[in-house]
């Protein structure tokens, strides 16, 4: 019989944190832990992080399974743990991340209730001591199952995490999914290119995810940003080719598949010509050329992206000019940006009663 969920594990030189990690998942209902299939994809690690998973394996041999693989980075290891899952649904664990023991039995305990094709969670931000920073959530019913489009207005407000996302395990497999390998920010694709198989839409009010935050040399880290800008023009490219491949759908669903295709591709052009204006811009005009090849539509949308705060239309100043705004102008925005996400995190923090 198979499992009712499969979390997939990449695993690259994470001996610090895995043990943790791997230990939040052990659930008191030993029935309920017979039902998950944990794959510990072991990329290539120079470390004792394979060692520390084949414990678990040996501890719980219905449960863990152990992976070790020639290095290939963050996407091969999905695309491993996608050809190998069993489980009627499939999530993705970061080995440095953990659950939160208590809400993942009870999550599971309702994941055996639904039949959806895509299940969300909220999910906690925490620091290296384990003190909560943020909270994500998401203004849906809880534990009624929608359509995409009864959930479009909510996806409007607040994007859709990896840290938030179950898929049931068929709907990704039915569109041959793949992530791109050897880059790091391949979760974009994973919650962008299965929605084109999403059609019910379930939240569970339980915050399984405990996503570590500031770990130094994380992906996160803005200095590893701006060192692996180009992986995210990789990604950008393989979700925009994705997107042209996809059918038309109903018109809330489509306007969401839309709006991501288009933050994505924003987010390119604000790394290179606002946030890290002094990077290399020739890759930068390698996507630009490929957008107006591949999808003009796309295209001419970016010269009416606007810079945060102003009326600063700055993609068609580089496109008309071939320069980028002024340093004042961009300092005042990205100043305006850091206060609105202050805003917004403390509006979510008091909505969920942290401080009191």
């Amino acid at each position: 019989m198979g499992k009712l969920l499969t979390l997939i594990i990449p695993t690259y030189n994470m001996e610090k944190y895995l043990d943790h990690c791997l230990t939040s998942l052990i659930i008191d209902d030993k029935d309920l832990l017979a039902q998950l299939e944990v794959l510990v994809v072991i990329d290539g690690a120079k470390d004792k992080s394979s060692e520390i998973a084949h414990s678990y394996q040996d501890a719980f041999p219905k449960t863990f399974r152990v992976i070790d693989k020639e290095n290939g980075n963050y996407g091969s290891c999905i695309n491993r743990g996608l050809k190998e899952a069993t489980g009627k649904y499939i999530r993705i664990l970061d080995a440095d991340d953990s659950f939160n023991t208590e809400q993942f039995q009870a999550f599971l305990i309702s994941l055996k209730e639904t039949n959806a094709d895509l299940i969300l969670t909220p999910f906690y931000f925490v620091n290296e001591n384990g003190v909560k920073v943020n909270y994500i959530t998401y203004s849906l019913p809880k534990g009624d199952e929608i359509t995409f489009d009864q959930a479009a207005p909510a996806f409007f407000k607040q994007s859709i995490q990896m840290h938030a996302a179950t898929y049931k395990t068929e709907r990704v497999r039915s569109i041959n999914y793949t992530q791109t390998e050897g880059i790091s920010y391949t979760d974009q694709e994973w919650v962008f290119t299965p929605l084109s198989a999403v059609e019910t839409i379930v939240f569970f009010d339980n915050p399984v995810y405990l996503y570590l935050w500031g770990r130094e040399g994380q992906t996160m880290d803005a200095s590893v940003i701006k060192r692996s800008v180009s992986h995210n023009v990789l990604c950008a490219k393989k979700i925009v080719q994705d997107y042209v491949q996809f059918s038309k759908f109903g018109k809330a669903k489509q306007q969401i598949i839309d709006h991501k295709v288009e933050k994505t591709i924003e987010g390119i052009y604000h790394s290179y010509l606002i946030r890290f204006p002094d990077i290399n811009r020739d890759e930068l005009q390698s996507f630009d050329n490929f957008l107006k090849e591949i999808n003009l539509d796309l295209y001419t949308k970016t010269d009416y992206f606007t810079l945060t705060g102003t009326f600063c239309h700055y993609v068609q100043n580089w496109h008309n000019n071939n320069t980028i705004v002024p340093s004042i102008l961009t300092k005042y925005s990205l100043v305006f940006e850091r206060i609105i996400r202050k805003l917004d995190k403390i509006s979510r923090l008091i909505k969920k009663r942290i401080f009191a």
